[in-house]
């Protein structure tokens, strides 16, 4: 528990750091179909806090997520 504590306040830091810019970007229209996210669950996990948190970033990648909307998939799968 930790480790994602670790993990998701530098993730939080780093949105704090990014440019004022960036806020302004257009807002991307909700995904048709809901996208499963997966459940944090170390014990179902070998690879733990940081295997979920990469799990995380290939979706939002794939899905070109705004690190706000990231964090706020992300916090729903807790």
């Amino acid at each position: 528990m930790e480790e994602l504590t670790r993990v998701l306040t530098a993730v939080l830091r780093g949105i704090q750091q990014q440019p004022q810019q960036e806020a302004a970007a257009p807002v991307l229209p909700a995904p048709s179909a809901p996208i499963n996210i997966p459940a944090f669950d170390p014990s179902k996990s070998d690879a733990g806090a940081m295997g979920w948190c990469d799990d995380m970033e290939t979706l939002a990648t794939t899905f070109k997520w705004t690190d706000f909307e990231q964090l706020c998939r992300a916090a729903g799968a807790l």
